[in-house]
């Protein structure tokens, strides 16, 4: 029955972003925008907000949550202790916290989304295997919300609401800063497009070839960042202090990690098609920093993912596919294309993305792994 019901309300959330999605598109101005983008949001929070022992982060965020005692508790950053003990003032308990967290999440993409909502057909699905994760990196995903934010401010100019939005990411998460200076350097990363063929031949190279240990730049970074103070006590300045033993997988059990071939074959099969077809579309669109961005992630991606700890930052790069994929998508599947090599190219690389989103839907595990909170109170086998 557990897995029955998980089954059926995943269904649901991929439905609800579905219809979401093709709404949007069709939709003539920005009056109705937030209004029929609510589904969407609302679903979101709930689905992942509800969920109870989602992933490592749970436990943690449960023990943080009941031990909790002030606004401000020492040794974790500000903004997130603020939150979380707001939330249990208000007796609202974990499961509302952490829907509060998740429609911050929502709400950071749709404002990014916004500008670009006529490719909303594609990119509203293609959120969800994109922030899957953030069953897993609570505290993480929250930060990066308000760095999302922190951008569409920065692209607007309205360079007040930036700043305060970058500092909200930091009293969130002290490991989000080198997030910052991608924001800050914007107009320089939205001038032009990093040349298609130098971004394919890399991100090649570094799928197929990387090896992170070779890589002696990543210790030297980290030296940086701890003496430079813009990374001071926490978990994240310890993970620093212990590159090497993280690099090298002693350290906390979060070190190498290694991809199959067939699986390495098949991102380069669903990302390299995006990068090559979008670059056009995002000269068009004013879309040249989202391109770009992504152009990074994918290429580092596969070199830090090899270290869970640093796979974040390329992972949330990676999130802003959703807006560069739905334009690829969007100008080559149509009826009228239906013959052309360019709309079958789209297509499998399409299913090749949302495949995961289905597959893991059926495929999650031990019902330990499909659980929402009234299962831990009709199940006292799950407490």
């Amino acid at each position: 029955m557990v897995k029955l019901i998980y089954i059926l309300i995943k269904l649901t959330e991929v439905a609800v972003f579905i219809a979401v999605g093709k709404r949007l598109s069709n939709l003539k101005d920005d009056k109705k925008y937030w209004q029929t983008a609510m589904p969407a949001i609302i679903t979101f929070a709930l689905v992942d907000g509800l969920r109870y022992l989602r992933m490592g982060d749970y436990l943690g965020n449960l023990s943080l949550f009941t031990y909790l005692s002030s606004y401000f508790q020492e040794g974790i950053e500000p903004l997130y202790t603020f939150l979380m003990y707001s939330c249990k003032t208000a007796g609202i308990g974990l499961c509302g916290f952490l829907v509060i967290q998740s429609s911050i999440l929502m709400i950071a993409i749709f404002m990014l989304l916004k500008r670009y909502r006529k490719y909303a057909v594609y990119s509203v699905p293609l959120i969800l295997p994109l922030i899957i994760l953030n069953e897993h990196f609570t505290r993480w995903f929250m930060a990066f919300s308000f760095i999302i934010i922190s951008y569409v401010y920065m692209s607007e100019k309205k360079y007040l609401f930036a700043g305060l939005y970058m500092i909200l990411a930091q009293m969130t998460h002290n490991a989000i800063v080198p997030f910052i200076p991608m924001i800050i350097i914007y107009p320089l990363l939205n001038k032009r497009i990093i040349p298609i063929p130098i971004t394919v031949v890399l991100i090649i190279f570094t799928t197929l070839f990387s090896d992170i240990s070779n890589f002696t730049l990543i210790t030297q970074l980290s030296e940086f960042l701890l003496n430079s103070g813009l990374i001071k006590e926490g978990s994240m300045a310890n993970h620093l202090l212990h590159t090497d033993e993280l690099i090298s997988g002693e350290y906390l059990e979060l070190g190498m990690m290694s991809t199959a071939l067939y699986v390495n074959i098949i991102n380069l099969a669903k990302t390299i098609p995006i990068v090559i077809f979008s670059a056009a579309i995002a000269k068009k669109e004013n879309a040249i920093y989202i391109y770009n961005i992504v152009a990074i992630g994918l290429i580092a991606h596969p070199l830090l993912s090899q270290v869970e700890l640093l796979g974040r930052y390329t992972l949330c790069l990676n999130c802003f596919l959703f807006i560069t994929a739905a334009m690829f998508y969007k100008s080559a599947i149509s009826i009228k294309k239906r013959y052309s090599i360019k709309c079958w190219i789209a297509l499998i690389s399409l299913i090749l993305y949302f495949y995961p989103t289905i597959s893991i839907i059926f495929n999650r595990g031990t019902d330990i792994d499909m659980l929402f909170i009234w299962d831990a109170y009709s199940n006292i086998k799950y407490l």
